[in-house]
Parts: C-alpha cells; structure tokens; sequence
C-alpha cells in the first residue's frame, strides 16, 4: 500500500521536509499528486474532524487516495484491514509514534482518519 510510507515519511519529517505545513493546507504538497492547491484546502476544511491534527491526517489520506485508485479502492472495500495495516505501520514508526503522541493522537485514531480520508477520495 503506497499510503503508509509516504505517510510515515511526511509526518516523521516534519518541517525539516521542506514543505510549508500551515493551518491554510494540507500536510502534502498537494502538486505532488497532481490535485489542485484550492481542491486541497478545500478537503481539509471539510474534513468531518474538530482537531487539526486528525484533520491533516484525513487530508493526507484523501491526497493519497486521489494519486493512488487502488488504495483508495481497497480503504473503501476493507476499511477494517486497511486501519489495521496503517495502525500497525504507524506503532512500527517510533518517530512517527513519538510525533502523533505530542499532539495527543492514538495510533488508532491516525489510523482512522488516514482511512477514512483515503476512503473519501473515490
């Protein structure tokens, strides 16, 4: 599943990735995937989350759903096992682990908000 290591990778990066992250976008950079910056924001101003932090991560989620139709598909399908794979990715990522933990977000929360956005994106 292509969602995960990006995932893995942008969140543990952080600032240090050299992408602007800012409460006006989302945390990828939405010209990577070939979606339209303001398409972006707007995913991320409807994502079904208060915290930001779940709501970038549902951000995340759609913009690799929208490069990737078979994750977006699969998430869709089997949204229990996909949780459960990205969950397990994420517990396996200290860095990450550590860096969702500062902003009071479970592994399971993550999880969910990274599927059920990858989920929204077909």
């Amino acid at each position: 599943m292509v969602l995960v290591p990006e995932l893995a990778d942008d969140w543990a990066a952080g600032d240090q990735s050299g992408r602007r992250v800012d409460a006006n976008g989302p945390p990828h950079d939405a010209r990577a995937h070939d979606v339209p910056g303001a398409e972006a924001k707007k995913v991320l101003a409807r994502a079904p989350y208060g915290r930001t932090p779940l709501r970038y991560l549902y951000a995340t989620g759609w913009l690799d759903g929208m490069k990737n139709q078979a994750s977006c598909l699969f998430a869709r399908t089997t949204p229990a096992t996909t949780a459960a794979q990205v969950t397990k990715a994420i517990r396996g990522n200290r860095t990450l682990r550590d860096r969702l933990a500062r902003m009071q977000v479970t592994a399971a929360q993550a999880a969910s908000a990274i599927v059920r956005g990858t989920a929204s994106a077909c």
